[in-house]
């Protein structure tokens, strides 16, 4: 978070709601420190999704798959 630059690729960073390990504040830092730095950085709180919100949350294994591909897509790096 200390690195950051005007320069830095588009972020997209998934981070449950409920992690105990680290800190949902510590996404929230990072998303609101790229916007700020000028970044395009996009974040999805996991409602009830721990560190590993994919065990945790079933549903969002493909929910998060479709919001990377999304991603990717409209960073052209998909068609």
């Amino acid at each position: 978070m200390h690195q950051l630059d005007p320069q830095m690729p588009p972020v997209l960073v998934f981070h449950g709601d409920a992690d105990k390990l680290v800190s949902p504040r510590q996404a929230l830092a990072l998303r609101d420190r790229l916007l700020a730095s000028g970044n395009r950085c996009e974040l999805h709180l996991v409602p009830g999704g721990g560190h590993n919100f994919g065990q945790d949350v079933p549903a969002w294994q493909e929910k998060s798959r479709a919001l990377l591909r999304d991603f990717l897509a409209r960073q052209g790096l998909l068609p």
